[in-house]
C-alpha cells in the first residue's frame, strides 16, 4: 500500500465518466475512462463507478473522492436534472459514501475547474479570480475572497447564460444571446458557419486558424470580441484581478488570449479598465476536469 496521500477525482459528463487517482500536488498517477450509461437507474451507474475505482485505486489509500458533474447541487449532494443525463436526481453523495466509505464531495464541473485553479494552478497566488470553461459551452467558476461562490444550490456563476445580444441567437437553455451561443466550441462554430459558409470541426477550425485563414481568423476575433464582452460583464459585478481561461476554444493560444484581453479591456467599465489579466490555464484539457475534481478534497479536507 501506498504512502502518498491521494485523492480520486471523478468527472462525470454526458458521454463518459472519467476518474483518475491524484497526489497532493495535482499529478493524475492513474486514470481511467469509461461510458456514462445515464439510461440505468443512478444506483447502478454508482456500482460500475465503485468497481472501476477500486480496479483504479488498487494499492493506494483514498483520502477522499471528489467529483464534478452538471447540476450538482453541492448543498444537498445531489445531481439535480441535468440537461445531458438521463437521471432526474441522483443522490450521489450519498450513494457514493455508501460505496467507498469515505468523505466525498461534490461539486458542479466549472466551481472544480475553479477549484482546481486555486489549489494547483494560477488562483494560488489570487484571492479574486475567475476561471472560464470554454466546451461545449461555457461555465463559470468564481474565487472571491480566496473562497468559491457557490450560492445557496451550488450552481452560482452561471456566466455563460449572461445575456450580451438581446434576442440574439437561440441557446440550449430556452433562452437567447446567451454568451456561450457565441464563445463557446458551438459559438465560434456558428461564427465560422457565418463567416466561410463552411460547417468545420473545431479541431480544423483550430488548424486554420494557426494557418492564418482569413475567413476563420475573423470568426476567432468575433468569438474573442464576444467573450471579451461577457467577462466585462463579470468584472463590473466581481472586480476580479484575473480571468483563467480553460477548456477547448482556449488551446487556441497566445494570439486568442490577447485578442480577448483586448475584448475585455474595450467594453470595460471605465475604473476596470485594464485591472484584470487573462490569462490561459496552465492544467492540461486533458487532466483538467479530473485533477480539479480532486482538488475538492485537499479543499475541504486539508492535510493534517
Amino acid at each position: 500500500m501506498s504512502n502518498a496521500r491521494v485523492a480520486l477525482g471523478i468527472d462525470i459528463g454526458g458521454t463518459n465518466t472519467k476518474m483518475a487517482i491524484v497526489n497532493d500536488q495535482g499529478e493524475p498517477l492513474k486514470q481511467s475512462t469509461f461510458p456514462t450509461r445515464s439510461s440505468i437507474p443512478f444506483a447502478d451507474y454508482a456500482d460500475e463507478v465503485f468497481a472501476e475505482a477500486m480496479k483504479l485505486s488498487s494499492g493506494y489509500e483514498l483520502y477522499g473522492v471528489g467529483v464534478g458533474a452538471p447540476n450538482a447541487n453541492s448543498a444537498t449532494g445531489e445531481i439535480v436534472k441535468p440537461v445531458n443525463l438521463d437521471w432526474k436526481l441522483a443522490p450521489l453523495v450519498k450513494d457514493f459514501k455508501d460505496r467507498f466509505k469515505t468523505d466525498v464531495f461534490l461539486e458542479n464541473d466549472a466551481n472544480v475547474a475553479a477549484l482546481g485553479e486555486k489549489v494547483w494552478g494560477l488562483g494560488k497566488e489570487s484571492d479574486h479570480f475567475i476561471v472560464v470553461t470554454l466546451g461545449t459551452g461555457i461555465g463559470t467558476g468564481i474565487i472571491s475572497h480566496g473562497q468559491l461562490i457557490s450560492g445557496p444550490t451550488g450552481m452560482a456563476g452561471e456566466g455563460g447564460h449572461i445575456t450580451i445580444y438581446p434576442g440574439g441567437r437561440p441557446c440550449n437553455c430556452g433562452g437567447f444571446g446567451h454568451l456561450e451561443c457565441y464563445a463557446s466550441v458551438r459559438g465560434l462554430k456558428l461564427h465560422v458557419q457565418e463567416q466561410t459558409q463552411k460547417d468545420l470541426k473545431f479541431s480544423e477550425i483550430s488548424t486554420e486558424f494557426k494557418k492564418g485563414n482569413p475567413g476563420i481568423l475573423r470568426s476567432v476575433q468575433l468569438a474573442a470580441h464576444d467573450l471579451g464582452m461577457g467577462l466585462a460583464q463579470m468584472q463590473t459585478l466581481f472586480n476580479p484581478d484575473l480571468f483563467v481561461l480553460a477548456g477547448g476554444v482556449s488551446t487556441l493560444g497566445a494570439n486568442f488570449r490577447a485578442m480577448v484581453e483586448a475584448g475585455l479591456n474595450e467594453s470595460s467599465y471605465g475604473p476596470f479598465k485594464n485591472s484584470s489579466k487573462v490569462l490561459l490555464s496552465p492544467i492540461s484539457t486533458e487532466h483538467g476536469a479530473v485533477t480539479g475534481a480532486a482538488s475538492l478534497v485537499f479543499w475541504k479536507k486539508p492535510l493534517l
